[in-house]
């Protein structure tokens, strides 16, 4: 099984931002280069625990706002859905990707 890795902008959004082939993950680097909203974009991981690690300790380097909560992702293309990362825990893939 294969996993995708991206963030919502606040737990209550459902668009979801994907880790790009190839990203650097260097933050100060544009959106663009970094990150896209097609999934077919999106860097493919084959380790679900890595894949956990690599954007939960991504995200944490954002900082949050008031208007912008940054929540991380984990897709599961085979089944189309995805888990969230909020009060220190995983959710279970309920959430379908749009």
């Amino acid at each position: 099984m294969s996993f995708k890795i991206g963030y919502l902008f606040k737990p209550t959004h459902h668009d979801i931002h994907y880790v790009k082939k190839g990203a650097s993950l260097d933050l100060r680097r544009r959106y663009e280069k970094n990150f896209s909203r097609d999934i077919d974009d999106a860097k493919v991981i084959e380790e679900e625990e890595k894949a956990m690690k690599v954007i939960v300790d991504l995200v944490a380097r954002f900082k949050p706002t008031n208007d912008y909560n940054p929540t991380p992702v984990l897709v599961y293309p085979g089944t189309n859905t995805y888990k969230m990362f909020t009060f220190g825990q995983w959710s279970e893939p309920v959430f379908k990707v749009s």
